[in-house]
């Protein structure tokens, strides 16, 4: 047989050119420079949602719903408003705590969920899964009143960050656009972080969350630290990671780094949710 260097050699000037192209094309996907995009547009947009998508993302989403419906409101006791404060039976039953008490249930807080998205070459083998999680992830939110934005980053965001579903959208387009999710392109995710952190901080709200899905490879690792520390004294920050840690050794490291002790790891969207939802609740839960 003929080697390489003789096959090319009987290809014409235009075939060879060809040829070169389209491997300078898989190389760049591979190496994450967001082959085939304009690095001065998006390249996210919204497509039909699978049937089988749709019908994980539903149970995924009522597993976290009822998850986030056990939050409970922490009891406020206050006096008495009419009639004595002080009670003889009180007095009797627990005599350290003579005093009529009423307790009056917590305003539940608002919450508002903000998603950042890691949609760079890398995150390919989970996208399939970030996509269901991310929509069973809004269709809990949407059931609770909840509001909640998504947004996807890339080094071909123009801005750093695309907004995917804003806050205020209606749910009707957003699942074919949380669907548009892609993995291509570079991880950089500071200027994301500096770009979302301030629309979730404008959503009236009790709390914040700020989750990011992502895999802990960005090349910007140090200014992400900064930021996601900044963006922590006003908001939840936590770190997503879905796939199979073993498979990957030491690919957690840069998760760690960047999310501490907020950081969830699950194998898969499945699994994500009732991890997600126990998390949740601990984090937001008012204090006994």
């Amino acid at each position: 047989p003929l080697g390489l260097g003789e096959r090319l050699g009987h290809l014409s000037p235009d075939k060879l050119d060809e040829l070169r192209e389209a491997a300078g094309r898989e190389l760049a996907a591979v190496c994450g420079t967001g082959a085939g995009s304009d690095p001065a547009t998006n390249v996210l947009g919204p497509r039909p949602v699978a049937d089988d998508t749709w019908e994980a993302a539903v149970a995924h989403g009522a597993v976290l719903r009822r998850r986030l419906e056990a939050v409970p409101p922490r009891p406020r006791a206050r006096a008495a408003a009419t009639g004595p404060r002080y009670s003889v039976r009180n007095e009797v039953r627990h005599p350290d705590k003579p005093m009529r008490r009423r307790d009056e249930p917590t305003r539940r807080r608002r919450i508002a969920l903000g998603v950042l998205v890691d949609c760079s070459g890398s995150m390919g083998g989970a996208m399939a899964q970030v996509r269901e999680a991310v929509l069973g992830t809004y269709l809990a939110a949407a059931d609770l009143g909840v509001p909640m934005a998504v947004w996807g980053f890339s080094s071909w965001t123009r801005p750093a960050s695309q907004e995917v579903v804003a806050f205020g959208d209606g749910p009707a387009a957003a699942p074919e656009a949380i669907a548009g999710l892609d993995a291509v392109g570079s991880t950089v995710l500071a200027p994301a972080l500096r770009e979302v952190a301030p629309k979730l901080r404008a959503v009236p709200a009790d709390r914040r969350v700020l989750l990011v899905v992502h895999d802990g490879q960005p090349s910007d690792l140090a200014e992400s630290q900064r930021l996601v520390r900044e963006i922590a004294r006003g908001t939840e920050v936590v770190g997503i990671f879905l796939g199979q840690e073993d498979a990957w050794p030491g690919m957690l490291d840069g998760m760690r780094a960047l999310f501490g002790q907020r950081l969830v790891v699950a194998p898969d969207a499945a699994a994500l949710m009732g991890i997600l939802g126990t998390f949740l609740v601990r984090l937001l839960a008012p204090a006994a």
